[in-house]
């Protein structure tokens, strides 16, 4: 559930994203597509694959809600005034809900969650108002088809806030009672808080873990996580003990590291002892089914059984090290490659390496980017000062020489680097989406991972205007330019 503190810095966000986001994209994954674009600061608006028009510039920010087909709408406020949000509904015949609201969360099971006044409440898709803004506070998603909110009730001279769950309709289905709670996850069972102490409810709001504990951690794994004073308590999906221990850890697939008589081994979720403990220092286990372990100064990789795959004089560092099929170690301050049977594929000599696209690794060597195919061989040279992210196309937003240009899987220029800057849209959701803002010459440009101009924006007659690819004026509607000549226009 989303504190009034962390909503309180969402906000704070917001109105700099008002502020400040105006070269930003956003993408509908629906049958039409449409993207944002913005004349000026606090100006945005929404175009579709046909360079029309369909949400005027007025905005001041709209933003893709996490890949579904919404996207949110904010318009600021005067200085120091909260914005006001609203959505778009790609949908529902592009459905605008104007901004309106004080707050608006992530979209969950058909709901969306929205603030008006200090109160909460929810609404559908289309903006309409599902369950009234009513709550004094209230989860920022429904989950499992429940959603944990709160009333305050006066108690004396003080307001006293107790926790229930609705359900999608609005209708009680544990009455408040609760001083806090965390929603139901799937194995049917939530975290709760009386007195002080948390504990384990089930549907009926009966505690089959009683609530003495000091604080309650999410469900990772099936297994979650409560802890009393010292001491750490795991409990499986049953409502079951796993085990206790003095440090907290979490299970990662399947196993957690524990110590004994100084000693570090693994666990299993059910409380069984799957690696015996022997080693100095342990990391978690990656999701790739591994361990970084070590023993006697030297470091082992192992598997979820305990065998060592690899042993090695180095150490390796916690999440930057794994890729399917790969390992990424460090020596000497410099990065090699490995394959999970110990054979070093590339020898420690690039400052850097990050992740495998398109079966490829992107590495720095002497500051300049290049590639790595799987079998450790440079297949692209080190000309580069930066590679960005593959675009699905197969396609990289590289630079060279303080220009941006995009190139394929053989390092070769598709579009030659003629752009000051180019980035992907905006949001990490987003950024799959394959669209690319660029600024030449002062000019923006909206492209595609072809390199075709969809849109680009213009000034005539001191007003901020934006033509399609065809150079006609999309926006305003009805402008005339007879007063001058652009300044700008499509580069070949």
């Amino acid at each position: 559930m989303k504190t009034e503190k962390s909503r309180a810095l969402y906000t704070v966000f917001a109105v700099l994203l008002a502020f400040c986001s105006w070269a930003g994209l956003a993408y509908a994954d629906s049958a039409a597509d449409y993207y944002e674009f913005c004349v000026a600061k606090r100006a945005c608006g929404l175009v579709n694959s046909k360079g029309e028009v369909v949400v005027e510039p007025r905005f001041g920010a709209i933003r893709v809600n996490d890949g579904e087909n919404i996207a949110f709408i904010v318009k600021s406020g005067a200085f120091g005034a909260r914005p006001k949000f609203g959505m778009v509904n790609f949908e529902d015949g592009l459905v605008v809900v104007e901004p309106q609201f004080d707050y608006m969360g992530r979209l969950g099971e058909g709901l969306i969650i929205v603030g008006l006044a200090g109160k909460y409440g929810y609404i559908n898709t289309k903006g309409e108002v599902v369950i009234k803004p009513q709550f004094s506070s209230a989860s920022d998603y429904f989950k499992n088809g429940f959603s944990v909110v709160a009333i305050d009730e006066k108690i004396g001279k003080e307001n006293k806030r107790k926790y229930g769950f609705i359900d999608t309709k609005g209708e009680w289905f544990l009455e408040p009672q609760f001083e806090f709670a965390d929603g139901f996850e799937e194995d049917g069972f939530a975290s709760a808080r009386i007195n002080g102490k948390w504990g384990l409810i089930d549907k009926s709001g009966k505690f089959v873990i009683e609530p003495k504990f000091d604080s309650s951690s999410t469900v990772r794994h099936e297994v979650r996580t409560l802890r009393q004073g010292d001491t750490v308590v795991y409990i499986n999906s049953e409502g079951n003990y796993v085990a206790e221990a003095e440090t907290e850890s979490r299970f990662r697939s399947g196993l957690r590291s524990v110590q004994v008589d100084w000693k570090w081994g693994y666990i299993n979720t059910e409380g069984e002892m799957a690696i015996a403990p022997q080693f100095d220092a342990v990391l978690e286990f990656h999701e790739e089914g591994f361990a970084f372990a070590s023993k006697d100064g030297a470091a082992y990789l192992i598997n979820a059984k305990g065998e060592v795959l690899l042993t090695a004089d180095f150490w390796l560092e916690a999440g930057k090290v794994a890729d399917k099929g790969f390992i990424r170690f460090e020596k000497d301050k410099k990065w090699g490659l490995a394959d999970y049977s110990g054979k070093v594929l590339a020898k420690p000599q690039y400052e850097n390496m990050l992740v495998f696209e398109n079966g490829l690794l992107r590495v720095v060597k002497n500051g300049k980017y290049g590639y790595l195919d799987e079998h450790g061989n440079e297949v692209i040279d080190f000309q580069f000062d930066r590679i960005d992210h593959f675009l699905d196309s197969g396609l990289a937003v590289a630079f060279k020489e303080r220009k941006a240009g995009l190139i394929n899987a053989e390092g070769e220029w598709v579009i030659e680097p003629q752009y000051e800057n180019m980035v992907e849209s905006s949001g990490r959701e987003q950024r799959k989406k394959d669209i690319l803002w660029a600024k030449k010459n002062g000019v923006t440009y909206y492209l595609n991972t072809q390199g075709e101009v969809l849109l680009y924006m213009d000034n005539v007659c001191d007003t901020d205007v934006a033509r399609n690819a065809k150079g006609e004026i999309i926006y305003p509607r009805d402008f005339s330019e007879n007063c001058a000549q652009t300044r700008s226009g499509i580069s070949e």
